[in-house]
């Protein structure tokens, strides 16, 4: 009986304990930004906010304005956008990319995309967390 309740306690601490902690370390959900070049050349930076409802923003140069909304699903590794409006948005282009996250860092490897902007000419984004 004891022990019945020893593995009982384990296990709902188990549980209750184990989705903050793997959500914490390695969840995409957030703000987050890099640079990308502008038609200039030169360095602006890049806003992604990505929400837990599957939707996701990006603004360029971090102005407070969307150039593109969409959606993304998540399976395994990979992750699929696809652009729904925005000045900028790629419609009807769907993008897989693979992807590894840590606290801080989501960074994202073209495995397809018919966006010809997305991704940029090496086909990798490299995005640190916004606080």
């Amino acid at each position: 009986m004891i022990i019945k309740k020893i593995l009982t306690n384990l296990f709902l601490g188990l549980l209750f304990c184990t989705p903050f902690t793997v959500h914490a370390q390695n969840s995409f959900i957030g703000d987050w930004k890099m640079q990308i070049p502008d038609e200039t050349g030169k360095l602006m930076d890049l806003k992604v906010s990505i929400k837990s409802n599957a939707t996701l923003t990006v603004d360029f140069a971090n102005d407070g304005t969307l150039e593109v909304e969409g959606k993304y699903v998540v399976e395994g590794d990979q992750i699929t956008f696809e652009d729904l409006s925005g000045p900028n948005a790629c419609l009807n282009q769907k993008g897989i990319y693979k992807f590894v996250v840590t606290e801080t860092t989501f960074t994202m490897t073209r495995v397809s995309d018919g966006c010809e902007g997305r991704g940029g000419p090496e086909g990798k984004m490299a995005f640190t967390r916004m606080k």
